[in-house]
């Protein structure tokens, strides 16, 4: 499983990944806001913080990243890729990518939300 940082060519594989997994995330529900957050990937990938991770040239797992906020803003992993390390390779990229001398913030679900029991797991280890 290598991890790579996402380009323009790949932005259709990745907003299909997005779709399959919308209903976990506020916002995407519309179609507007989509284009909205595929304008924002773009924008991640210009910078060069926004990573992901293929399998038979298919994207199963993502991550956006601020080098400026120093913070995790977006993690998703395909449903049936799930529980297989794909996200903590990515987490494990992104903090290599981040100051670990400052405090990381993570842009997640809230406290006490049942889709954030995992995903909080995972960044507290």
């Amino acid at each position: 499983m290598e991890v790579i940082y996402g380009s323009g060519k790949d932005i259709d594989m990745w907003m299909k990944l997005v779709v399959d997994v919308r209903k976990n995330f506020p916002g995407l529900e519309t179609e507007a806001g989509l284009q909205d957050h595929k304008r924002t990937v773009l924008r991640f990938m210009d910078k060069k913080q926004a990573i992901c991770i293929k399998e038979e040239n298919i994207i199963i797992g993502v991550m956006l990243f601020s080098r400026v906020h120093n913070m995790i803003c977006c993690l998703a992993v395909s449903p049936q890729h799930r529980r297989k390390g794909v996200a903590s390779r990515l987490l494990d990229t992104a903090l290599h990518e981040l100051d670990r001398e400052r405090n990381i913030t993570v842009s997640t679900f809230r406290e006490g939300d049942m889709k954030g029991l995992a995903p909080r797991a995972l960044y507290k280890k």
